[in-house]
């Protein structure tokens, strides 16, 4: 990664260019950084897609804190299991789910791209 949140992360480049150059979402990520220290924190990423906020807020954490990141793409979440894989971050567990305030259980569609 160029820039960002998930500045100097290993990212496949295919097919988000906006996520590698740093420049997806800027108002979220400039919010973010201004935060302050992140280490040691516990973080749920819902909806991680390829992981843009979860991988970069797992290298900011470290290994005294921890990222769940939850989606339920299938698509994007193998693409998010290989950036974890990609950048060693044995602190974040992902889940193929998606997060509700609801108990129960839905049907999901999607498109394959």
């Amino acid at each position: 990664m160029r820039r960002g949140i998930a500045e100097g992360a290993c990212w496949s480049l295919f097919p988000w260019t906006s996520y590698w150059r740093g420049t997806h979402e800027p108002e979220v990520q400039a919010r973010l950084l201004t935060l302050g220290d992140w280490t040691g924190k516990h973080i749920w990423d819902l909806g991680s897609h390829y992981g843009i906020f979860a991988i970069g807020l797992g290298l900011r954490v470290g290994p005294t804190g921890s990222v769940a990141a939850f989606e339920p793409n299938p698509l994007s979440y193998a693409r998010l299991q290989l950036h974890v894989c990609r950048n060693r971050l044995a602190w974040m567990k992902t889940f193929p789910n998606a997060a509700s305030d609801t108990e129960g259980s839905r049907r999901f569609f999607s498109t394959r791209d």
